[in-house]
């Protein structure tokens, strides 16, 4: 349990300091938030979700996968939960 619970901690201390090197980048300063500082946040915003939807489209694209593909899978997945229950 402990070396999940180190993982996790981790996990976000890493994601809080990519989000305060890209604050940093981006020039937000608490007491004096800039028009530019409030631009980069919104690129940052628009064009990560629209890059990781690309990805995942690149990704599926080469995923060759049929409907008689899938059921033949599914088919396999019943056979093996019957084998493993008995």
């Amino acid at each position: 349990l402990f070396p999940l619970v180190r993982a996790e901690t981790n996990a976000v201390h890493f994601a809080i300091q990519q989000v305060g090197t890209f604050l940093s980048v981006v020039g937000l300063d608490a007491g004096n938030v800039t028009e530019s500082a409030v631009t980069g946040m919104r690129m940052f915003y628009t064009f990560l979700p629209i890059a990781g939807v690309v990805g995942a489209i690149l990704i599926m694209k080469s995923y060759d996968i049929t409907e008689e593909k899938a059921e033949q899978i599914k088919a396999q997945l019943v056979q093996q939960r019957k084998a493993n229950n008995g």
